[in-house]
């Protein structure tokens, strides 16, 4: 057995809760013979994931997974558009091939794909995309910024931000941030200098490494059409209140699959999520922050227990 208990990932972030659900897919990617778990632990002032892989072979987690993770630049999955702006009868040709040629052992540009957005029409025609897409008008795209970390991280950003305490000492412009951390959330207001111009920006604010294997967690929360609507797995639109991101905290040694059918829970994204039910399936805590606007982006808050 091979276990890393992830200290720089705390559940209660959103991007680190993101980045742990691509920590897993990612492994289990790198490893489909073994089996690859996740459990969460109470450590260092928080909720840290542990990840186990079952083998009596020493493993290298940070190799593996850049190794893993360098099998995704240029693939189609993050190459099919500029931005999840396109028509939803070009997403519906771009689907159609993407599930043409999947098979069982190579499903990521449809997996992918599913958790991108859908054919739905949204406004003007265009496709309906994920709760996720955080990013919006400027220079700044959502596919253009998965592409940037999927271009510029290496292993080093892999290690600190899984290993360690995150200082936040990666560039962030030039689009290297998802906007999924709460603390992107900086009004203008209280900033000395605008933030497309500020020169901090050039030297720190982001974790290259929690981005890039959050990028990787999304295929773990698809998107589907519920009515005339896209939802994404988690998200619940509350009338009046906007819109909402709950997810689990477990205790038990869940696989990649386990973990899905969890995050997928219609009882967590009740306004009071019914405690014991939950905890007989291993829950141990819920945390829900909600997605706001801001301009042409959107952030999400700081998370609370539910």
């Amino acid at each position: 057995m091979n276990s890393w208990l992830l200290k720089g990932l705390d559940g209660g972030n959103p991007l680190a809760f993101l980045a742990a659900l691509g920590t897993l897919r990612t492994a289990a990617l790198a490893r489909p013979d073994y089996r690859c778990h996740m459990t969460w632990r109470e450590a260092e002032g928080g909720w840290r994931p542990e990840l186990s892989v079952e083998t009596e072979e020493k493993l290298d987690l940070v190799a593996d997974l850049t190794a893993t993770l360098a099998c995704m630049r240029n693939h189609k999955a993050f190459m099919f558009a500029d931005d999840l702006s396109i028509t939803f009868d070009q997403f519906a040709t771009v689907a159609k091939e993407a599930c043409d040629n999947a098979t069982t052992a190579e499903r990521k540009f449809v997996d992918f794909l599913a958790a991108f957005g859908s054919d739905v029409p949204g406004k003007d025609d265009k496709m309906s995309s994920t709760a996720f897409k955080l990013l919006g008008g400027g220079q700044t795209s959502f596919l253009g910024s998965i592409r940037t970390f999927v271009r510029d991280t290496e292993a080093e950003h892999l290690s600190k931000a899984l290993l360690e305490p995150w200082r936040y000492d990666d560039p962030m412009s030039k689009g290297h941030t998802m906007f999924w951390d709460f603390r992107d959330d900086v009004r203008r207001a209280l900033r000395w200098n605008e933030p497309s111009g500020d020169p901090a920006r050039d030297k720190q604010g982001s974790v290259w490494g929690a981005n890039r294997l959050a990028i990787e967690g999304l295929p773990l929360l698809p998107t589907g059409p519920v009515g005339s609507q896209l939802e994404t797995t988690g998200f619940t639109l509350r009338k009046g209140n906007g819109m909402f991101w709950t997810w689990p905290i477990w205790e038990t040694d869940a696989s990649l699959d386990v973990v899905r059918s969890l995050l997928a829970l219609s009882d967590l994204r009740r306004e009071q999520p019914d405690r014991r039910k939950l905890s007989a399936l291993g829950i141990r805590e819920i945390y829900r922050c909600q997605r706001i606007p801001r301009g042409n982006y959107k952030n999400f808050t700081p998370a609370q227990p539910v």
